[in-house]
């Protein structure tokens, strides 16, 4: 950070295609089945499902009212204002040599030698592999107190690690990098990223089998976000109608083998009340099938007990986001969280 006083709220100009924009506006119409507004619980639950958590709480404290609009949403997402970075804030890779002479060298700044309004930090990506999981090892001046949000530090150190050829990353991980490259070609990535990790000492694992696979068949962090939203649809419907997951599971089971079919799903989730919501039939399959996939997690199109159980329970933060209606967390839900 050159000077911190010259710090500015990185605002940016890019606006969102209009497949991007109709994506927005199918999984927008999901959480409010049609209607022209979400409501502050709707809006965190939309934040969440590109997991962006900490990034909706801040957004929705700085809402001058209780609903958002789509075209709110919009303009924040492709501006980025609610990531809070900073315009006059710079990211440098430096290779062991120079971070050795650097380190040597901020260990012998004074006042006399350095602008206090000018800040430094050194940090060591290769930290976030470790239990550790900070990559910071130096600091000289104002340069972590001037931060306003960590998101803009998570997508230089994410950025920086896809360049290293790291392959293991979560989900929140993977979304940042999708966004850093969503102006991006899809099919140019994987022979960049191939090409890069060749000439390094890195296992060479097929790519399918990494889950950075994510960002080389993804275009970008929109396209899971309208069946994450049926996902939570599916979820306030238990919730409201006071079903446990593995109750609707045995009764979308119906021919008792333990696992759930394409066909059994379906028709469960009609029988829930789970409909579609100003979309397209043929969009409507589309995405269903689209949740039925994301929850084959062997791939063997079919459901098991455990996997629908595990991606339909909520946990207190689902709870505390849900809308009034389905806001009571049942008795026995409470009492055996204590227990744990």
């Amino acid at each position: 950070v050159p000077s911190s006083s010259s710090l500015t709220r990185l605002k940016l100009k890019e606006s969102l295609s209009s497949d991007q924009r109709t994506r927005l506006r199918e999984a927008f119409q999901f959480y409010r089945q049609g209607q022209g507004q979400i409501d502050v619980h709707e809006m965190r639950m939309l934040f969440r499902a590109l997991d962006l958590d900490f990034e909706g709480e801040t957004f929705a404290s700085n809402l001058p009212g209780s609903h958002v609009s789509l075209t709110q949403i919009e303009e924040e997402v492709s501006s980025q204002t609610f990531y809070k970075m900073q315009k006059g804030r710079y990211f440098v890779a430096l290779s062991l040599d120079e971070a050795e002479h650097l380190r040597a060298s901020m260990h012998r700044l004074t006042s006399q030698t350095w602008p206090s309004c000018c800040g430094m930090a050194l940090r060591c990506i290769g930290n976030k592999e470790a239990a550790l999981d900070n990559s910071l090892i130096d600091a000289v001046g104002p340069v972590l107190q001037s931060t306003e949000l960590t998101y803009q530090l998570e997508v230089a150190e994410q950025v920086l690690r896809f360049l290293n050829s790291t392959a293991d990353f979560q989900a929140r991980e993977l979304n940042i990098i999708l966004r850093s490259l969503q102006c991006t070609k899809l099919e140019d990535r994987l022979p960049w990223w191939l090409d890069i990790r060749s000439c390094r000492r890195r296992s060479q694992r097929h790519w399918q089998q990494l889950p950075a696979a994510k960002v080389f068949v993804t275009a970008d962090e929109f396209d899971e976000l309208a069946t994450k939203a049926i996902l939570s649809r599916v979820r306030w419907t238990l919730a409201s109608q006071r079903i446990w997951p593995v109750d609707a599971f045995r009764v979308m089971d119906s021919d008792h083998t333990g696992c759930i079919q394409r066909s059994d799903f379906v028709a469960g989730l009609e029988r829930l009340g789970v409909q579609r919501s100003g979309c397209s039939v043929a969009r409507w399959k589309t995405q269903i099938d689209a949740l039925f996939k994301m929850l084959d997690t062997d791939g063997k199109d079919s459901i098991h007990c455990e996997d629908f159980r595990s991606a339909m329970e909520l946990d207190s933060c689902d709870w505390a986001m849900m809308p009034s209606k389905t806001s009571q967390q049942p008795r026995q839900e409470q009492q055996q969280q204590k227990q744990q």
